[in-house]
């Protein structure tokens, strides 16, 4: 669930970008794609964090840190190829989200 969350933090960026392609300023598009994505990340964080800032905060950092490492949102889906490399960085980021929780229990237990 935690992988399929991290990876679905670049559908509201991908969204307003293909909204918003060649329909407004390339400024204002990736200022709003950047905070739809920070405001999801947020969200996500705040609704398992119990409502806890840190939560919140740590999510939309994670959010924009999982858009930086996808190199920013997809915003052409014309061809086969974009679409399955957007495919693909779902099993990936399950994998690195599975890694994270094996490392916060491993932590856990040594304190």
């Amino acid at each position: 669930m935690f992988g399929l969350l991290l990876w679905s933090a670049l559908l509201p960026a991908t969204f307003v970008t293909a909204v918003l392609h060649d329909r407004v300023t390339e400024p204002a598009e990736v200022t709003t794609a950047i905070t739809m994505t920070a405001l999801y990340g947020g969200s996500i964080g705040s609704l398992f964090g119990n409502r806890h800032l840190s939560a919140t905060i740590a999510g939309a950092l994670v959010a924009l840190a999982v858009l930086i490492r996808a190199g920013g949102p997809l915003t052409h889906f014309q061809s086969q190829r974009a679409i399955l490399m957007f495919a693909g960085l779902l099993p990936v980021t399950i994998t690195y989200a599975m890694a994270v929780v094996l490392a916060m229990r491993f932590t856990q237990r040594a304190a």
